[in-house]
């Protein structure tokens, strides 16, 4: 999973690039027949701005998806937490009232928090139906990629055992 998104990654970076460099070539085609040159460096400053704009956007997904992590790790240590008290129940350890006073002090943090997650997941767009089918597309061509590897491989596999045999 981890190799399609960097697959993904580069295959971005390398359009930005061919992006840049068709967007250099077009400019100096320009600048040459009638365009000055201060014109030429407001084209080149403006596709800066927006090759910077998208790094930030990209930095602020990172970050983004950081804040998210530990968000859930924190939601994972008040459910382990719970379970804990609730073992100490079971073994008799504590009381049923100081477990559930215990419980009852962590509930409404870990409901207000699970609220804020999802609600930051809604605005920012961030579900698998939006990409199902391109990732379902990604799926049937690595499918059928290795389906026509496996028949080659085995064609191969069958023709030189039968060459071996008739030597």
């Amino acid at each position: 999973m981890a190799t399609d998104e960097n697959v993904i990654l580069v295959v971005s970076l390398l359009q930005n690039r061919i992006q840049a460099l068709f967007l250099l070539a077009s400019s100096q085609s320009l600048t040459s027949n009638h365009r000055p040159p201060e014109e030429d460096n407001k084209i080149h400053l403006v596709f800066l701005q927006k090759r910077d704009t998208e790094e930030e956007q990209e930095m602020w997904e990172v970050i983004a998806w950081l804040l998210f992590f530990f968000v859930i790790i924190s939601l994972l240590v008040v459910v382990v937490y719970q379970l804990m008290c609730f073992a100490d129940l079971e073994f008799d350890y504590s009381n049923p009232y100081d477990c559930a006073s215990r419980i009852n002090c962590v509930i409404l943090p870990e409901f207000i928090t699970q609220a804020i997650l999802c609600s930051l997941y809604l605005l920012t767009g961030h579900w698998i139906f939006n990409q199902l089918n391109r990732e379902k597309k990604q799926r049937l061509f690595k499918l059928g990629y290795l389906i026509m590897l496996l028949f080659i491989t085995l064609f191969w596999m069958i023709f030189n055992a039968l060459e071996d045999d008739e030597i």
